[in-house]
């Protein structure tokens, strides 16, 4: 019989294992590089803001049963480029 205390977080699994305070902010730093690297790749390519707004709408407006097939349609049409540059220029305008 196993009793939790108050810093048990039942929704973690326990593995038997964790990691040192080292290994830990070693992970830290890692996720803290890896949070930048795509910040900074976000601010580089704004089209994927738009993208996927824009399919976030298009899903929405859609209501489709099978959200995933409508997106990797979606995704796969040949006239996407198209479609996110008039999203763009739209948001552009705004």
């Amino acid at each position: 019989d196993q009793t939790m205390s108050a810093g048990d977080d039942p929704a973690k699994e326990d593995s038997g294992q964790s990691l040192s305070e080292k290994d830990q902010q070693l992970l830290d730093a890692d996720k803290r590089t890896i949070r930048l690297e795509n910040e900074k790749y976000l601010r580089q390519h704004p089209e994927l803001a738009v993208i996927t707004t824009t399919v976030i709408a298009e899903v929405l407006k859609a209501r489709p049963e099978d959200p995933v097939t409508f997106v990797a349609d979606y995704m796969t049409a040949k006239d996407l480029k198209q479609k996110v540059l008039k999203a763009a220029n739209t948001v552009g305008a705004s």
